[in-house]
């Protein structure tokens, strides 16, 4: 999915002269969010083993889910049309 997004959606989203810009930071973001997930993960899943708790289970798809709608609310309200507008 991450990749669909740089490759696909963001060169289409930027104007010409930031287009590697836009690139890069997405890359940058991916990339340091990468490492900092399972770091995360760490720190909500207990110790305890292979049994597991469902709980710290729910608690991870739910900080996950909320995550990707929070992204998609952040694309929703990116501007569409970039078109006549002057770049940064």
């Amino acid at each position: 999915m991450f990749n669909a997004v740089l490759y696909g959606w963001t060169p289409e989203a930027f104007a010409a002269p930031i287009r590697g810009t836009a690139c890069g930071v997405a890359s940058f973001w991916g990339r340091l969010f990468g490492i900092i997930a399972p770091i995360t993960a760490q720190s909500i899943i207990p110790k305890q083993g292979l049994g597991g708790d469902s709980l710290a289970t729910n608690r991870v798809l739910y900080l996950a889910g909320g995550l990707t709608l929070g992204c998609i609310i952040t694309i929703a309200l990116m501007p569409r049309k970039m078109l006549g507008r002057q770049s940064m």
